[in-house]
């Protein structure tokens, strides 16, 4: 019975190879890949090459095939997961491609916003040479691993929120505008770290000499620490939001922290806030319902918009201050640093040539969780300046 039920599979996966199909088409004019799709392609179509000019309808049609229907989480039999538009260029047209809540048209030479979300069966596509812009969540929901950005895209915004097979993001050695280092998006110059590939896990490090933390950087990553180098001066809105980190040390050449930028991190535990920030901006380590430790070595709160709103409940965080500064920051009231209901202070040090305040050292587990002073192996170390590194205690 079960050298039956073996055959029987095995020829059903035949079936289903030989009924896989590659098709190459170049059109002539926008509106016309209907022209050249039978029903049985649109259900039976593996690998899809298109050249010449595409408009709404053709990517409607696109988006049936790699099993994404016209209206909002609509799902079809469409079966396409190698997409090559190397050779096509999207033109503006009347034809929505889309419906979420509003219906969306194609722009020219534009990957307009949801054009490919939840196209759940793509897991490749290369993108048109003359692309200029790439809008938001254009390949959310897809099983897309790798991605290849032309030399001629100039913006690329929130593109790759929940993409979470995504593991790099290459970019063209010739565009003038972005460069990849290690498959994560980064300014020409360096100077921004704009995206980071949204299926990653483990460590990263951000390199030295980055400047800027941008908006939605690691939105909703799956990163359990991030390691940021002291060059960092601006941590934008959202940079973090959503992510899985369960400690945060903001470097001490920081001076600003955005609106949600550690948001909605339900594993965040540790936050570790240097002298040198002036700005906290509104709900910036919003709704954290692991907290535990909020140390900061201001003498005096920084400027606040309700930082911890929804993180002071049950948990009941512990905000670690310089010795001598209780009043200042039990005076910080509403959901500002007086918020804390327990409120402790500590005996920083100080460096002759370095006027900052500084963190007592402690080691962490790769995984966040805090070590024992017995513990072993590779772990996490806190030197006293607020820094990470990674150190190895042997048995």
């Amino acid at each position: 019975m079960n050298k039956k039920i073996t055959l029987l599979v095995i020829f059903c996966c035949c079936i289903a190879v030989l009924q896989a199909k590659s098709l190459e088409i170049k059109l002539t004019k926008a509106e016309s890949l209907s022209d050249f799709i039978s029903a049985e392609d649109i259900k039976s179509t593996t690998q899809l090459h298109i050249s010449g000019p595409i408009g709404g309808n053709d990517i409607k049609l696109i988006r049936e095939m790699a099993g994404g229907g016209f209206n909002e989480m609509e799902n079809t039999e469409g079966c396409l997961e190698h997409l090559d538009l190397s050779k096509a260029h999207i033109v503006e047209s009347e034809h929505p491609y889309y419906r979420m809540g509003e219906e969306l048209f194609t722009k020219n030479n534009c990957l307009g916003t949801f054009m490919f979300y939840n196209c759940s069966r793509l897991t490749s596509i290369v993108l048109p040479d003359n692309l200029e812009a790439i809008e938001y969540a254009v390949f959310s929901h897809t099983q897309i691993e790798s991605i290849f950005i032309p030399q001629k895209v100039k913006l690329i915004t929130e593109s790759f929120e929940e993409a979470s097979l995504l593991q790099e993001i290459i970019i063209a050695d010739s565009n003038p505008y972005y460069q990849s280092i290690d498959g994560v998006i980064f300014s020409e110059d360096s100077d921004t770290l704009h995206i980071f590939p949204n299926g990653r896990t483990g460590n990263y490090i951000i390199p030295k000499n980055t400047k800027h933390i941008a908006p939605n950087a690691f939105r909703g990553c799956h990163i359990n620490y991030v390691d940021i180098p002291e060059s960092i001066t601006e941590i934008s809105e959202m940079a973090f939001y959503n992510c899985d980190i369960k400690v945060v040390n903001i470097p001490q050449e920081t001076t600003k922290i955005g609106e949600s930028a550690f948001s909605a991190c339900n594993h965040l535990e540790r936050i570790y806030i240097p002298s040198n920030i002036k700005r906290i901006d509104y709900r910036a380590f919003a709704f954290l319902p692991k907290l535990k430790e909020v140390y900061i070595s201001a003498t005096n709160p920084p400027s606040c918009n309700n930082p911890f709103e929804g993180s002071l409940g049950d948990n009941n965080p512990v905000l670690y201050i310089p010795n001598g500064c209780l009043e200042n920051y039990s005076q910080a009231y509403g959901y500002n640093f007086g918020a804390f209901s327990r409120i402790k202070e500590y005996c920083t040090t100080s460096n002759s040539s370095n006027k900052t305040n500084r963190f007592a050292s402690e080691q962490f587990f790769i995984n966040g969780w805090k070590a024992l002073e017995q513990s072993k192996g590779l772990l996490i170390q806190r030197q006293s300046d607020g820094r990470f590194v990674k150190v190895l205690v042997r048995p």
